[in-house]
């Protein structure tokens, strides 16, 4: 991808990861769980191969403990002595074991995450306040492409990358619209929603998602037919690891042209509010060039700026590659970055006039460099769903999507007095804002959970804080339905967890 100036700036698009952390300051609070040993005597008197799971098993004891649960905790600023980390942890290799640490993790009375690429923004998928053990999918991640009728049958410990790779290596001419950050797992990503640079054309993933392979509270596997439209419904959405464990997805696959055209604006050395566009255009650089020339003459794109790669080769560029970055880097988790940060997202529905554009402007000249603002456009197909076609409600009359961040670079941690200046400036970015984006609920999306926004459960007024953002009152109330009916007893939770209440929400 090629690269042109802008004199007008965009933005600060920072990605320097630094963090170095003490395995013996890890260690020092590490204590064998009570009943840890239970639990694994529980998964081993349910096994006929006890040495089978001693391989994927792991307490505290065991000196694999700790690098198998950081490999995949994907925000860095989890990785801190005071992160509760989980009494076991199961990467179990087949669908009976998952049905066994199920089992044993309610008998023993452990609270259960489920972890399949460990990018969850607050770690709920690694981390807990409460003794629980950790089901990590990373065994569990077959891909199987069928061409012919364009769909992909992917298990839930797959990450978008090796997805991306495995459709590239049978054909260029079908992808799936997902995002962009190759280490994402296929499993919680589908379960938010799920959103990339196809969703004006496609729609977001989770509109394409055609059948799965589900575990529910009592261990059955079920799939679209026998789990009902509701149950299909909510996870395709809705939060899925609040209604049980989502094993495999079936994906529709998606067309797209051999090639497609990019452009981004590169770095400058000067301080300022940097602008940098991306997007993809399904066509080639003869067809792109004059549409460009009428409708963004000010960007001043010229062919010499122009480069047409293959779709894979696109996330490769996304994620900050060069396109002649060979493809099975998109496979190597290890390979990609991490981040180390602090997010809030918006929806705009209303065009933000240009006395608003100044005040954010000004407020990003503020920071010490560690924001990031990043505006996805939103319109096209994924309008053309009815809010309530799945519990993702960010729909008809949305213009953008707004991710902001700040990084913890250079810092120990996300407490130290840095760190926390960081962390003000974002609220104080966020508060400035708030006359511009979306009201009544004020929307955010899921995928990119918020603890700030609050963990109370107990009621609905008290649940509706944080579950309305995400899913606006319609399909949050029906959330909450289909959780009665499928998880009564509220197995599956964590703070931003679908609730299940005393008194029914039909009574409220």
């Amino acid at each position: 991808m090629k690269k042109s100036q802008l004199n007008s700036s965009v933005f600060l698009f920072i990605f320097i990861l630094s963090f170095s952390v003490s395995w013996a300051a890890l260690s020092s609070i590490l204590e064998v769980t009570p009943g840890s040993q239970d639990f694994v005597g529980c998964l081993q008197s349910h096994s006929n191969n006890v040495t089978s799971i001693s391989q994927v098993t792991f307490t505290s004891r065991n000196a694999s403990f700790l690098p198998t649960w950081q490999v995949h905790v994907q925000n860095t600023r989890f990785l801190k002595p005071s992160t509760r980390k989980p009494s076991v942890i199961v990467t179990p290799v087949d669908e009976t074991l998952v049905r066994t640490t199920l089992f044993c993790s309610k008998k023993h009375g452990y609270e259960l995450r489920i972890r399949s690429g460990g990018h969850d923004y607050e770690g709920l998928s690694y981390t807990a306040d409460v003794p629980f053990v950790m089901l990590d999918f990373t065994n569990m991640r077959s891909i199987d492409v069928d061409v012919a009728n364009r769909t992909a049958w992917v298990q839930a410990g797959a990450a978008l990358g090796a997805l991306y790779y495995a459709i590239s290596q049978k054909t260029d001419t079908l992808y799936f619209p997902a995002g962009v950050c190759p280490t994402v797992g296929v499993g919680g990503y589908m379960g938010g929603g799920g959103y990339g640079n196809l969703l004006r054309k496609y729609g977001t993933a989770a509109d394409n998602v055609l059948d799965a392979r589900f575990m529910d509270v009592n261990g059955n596997i079920l799939d679209r037919k026998s789990m009902g439209e509701d149950l299909f419904w909510a996870i395709r959405g809705g939060g899925a690891s609040s209604f049980g464990i989502v094993l495999a997805w079936k994906l529709r696959l998606v067309a797209v042209p051999e090639k497609v055209f990019g452009e981004y604006i590169g770095n400058t050395t000067k301080k300022t509010v940097r602008i940098m566009f991306e997007g993809i255009y399904q066509g080639t650089t003869d067809t792109l060039l004059p549409l460009l020339d009428e409708k963004f003459p000010e960007l001043g794109v010229t062919r010499e700026i122009c480069e047409e790669i293959k779709m894979v080769q696109s996330t490769l560029v996304f994620w900050g590659l060069p396109s002649s970055t060979p493809t099975e880097i998109l496979t190597n988790r290890s390979a990609i970055a991490k981040i180390n940060n602090k997010s809030k997202s918006d929806y705009v529905r209303k065009p933000i006039p240009i006395s608003g554009l100044k005040k954010i402007w000004r407020k990003l000249m503020e920071n010490d460099q560690s924001a990031f603002l990043m505006i996805n456009p939103f319109g096209g197909r994924i309008a053309d769903f009815s809010e309530t076609a799945i519990p993702y409600p960010h729909r008809a009359g949305v213009l953008l999507q707004i991710l902001k961040s700040v990084n913890f670079n250079g810092q120990a941690s996300d407490t130290t007095p840095v760190s926390l200046r960081r962390i003000a400036w974002l609220q104080s970015l966020d508060e400035l804002l708030t006359p511009y984006v979306s009201k009544n609920p004020r929307e955010a999306y899921f995928n990119y959970n918020d603890l700030d926004f609050g963990v109370g459960s107990d009621n609905y007024e008290e649940a509706s804080l944080w579950g309305e953002r995400y899913w606006k009152r319609d399909n949050f109330k029906k959330l909450i339905r289909i959780k009665a009916k499928v998880d009564p007893l509220n197995f599956f939770r964590h703070p931003q967890s679908i609730p299940v209440f005393s008194t029914p929400l039909s009574d409220m």
